[in-house]
């Protein structure tokens, strides 16, 4: 998703660089399909949600990139069942970006004019159903005052009389967005086409 409110073209000009973004439900991380991602949209931001990872090491890293990330999960606790949430962004290291919003459901990175965002939206029904609203609050108030934003993210909309997606259109509408289409699925399993979704291009 995305709001611009300026100019977008197809080739850097006067020293501007174009932002190739790709956001990717990833359901655990894996290296193989980061290694796909990148071979078949050579981006220079990445923005991965549902990577189920505890700790950033060596796998994870990817040659000049800056890393910014959050796991879910309560490393003080012995796991039960599956991993679960975590986010990760990638940026190219040469955007300069600058971390504005670390948590682990949601990350948002500024580079020049314009706010990445990162996040993983609660299920509905789950415990944590009121950081739905949190986290539509925070990414609002902070794209409030910017005029080019980029938003990646599993919306857990799919239910059409769900709560969460009355808040998420309502969300998508107050922040006059663009390119996302309610009656498409929000998340996809086990596919080869159509998991990566590619934003549009801006210039920083």
């Amino acid at each position: 998703m995305l709001r611009s409110q300026g100019k977008k073209n197809n080739s850097s000009k006067n020293g501007m660089t174009k932002l190739k973004i790709v956001s990717h439900n990833m359901t655990g991380y894996s290296n193989i399909t980061t290694s796909s991602i990148i071979k078949s949209h050579q981006p220079n931001v990445l923005l991965f949600q549902e990577t189920w990872h505890a700790h950033i090491n060596d796998q994870h890293q990817i040659d000049g990139f800056q890393i910014f990330d959050k796991t879910s999960m309560d490393l003080d606790k012995p796991l039960i069942g599956r991993p679960y949430g975590g986010v990760i962004t990638y940026i190219d290291e040469k955007l300069n970006p600058k971390p504005i919003v670390i948590e682990k459901d949601l990350i948002i990175v500024q580079i020049s004019q314009v706010l990445i965002v990162n996040a993983y939206m609660p299920f509905q029904g789950s415990k944590n159903q009121d950081r739905y609203t949190e986290l539509l609050a925070k990414i609002e108030e902070h794209c409030e005052d910017c005029c080019n934003i980029v938003i990646g993210m599993d919306a857990n909309i799919s239910d059409p009389s769900s709560l969460n997606r009355k808040e998420f259109l309502s969300f998508y509408k107050a922040l006059e967005l663009k390119g996302f289409d309610p009656d498409e699925k929000t998340y996809l399993q086990n596919t080869q086409a159509g998991i990566v979704e590619k934003l549009n291009d801006l210039q920083v």
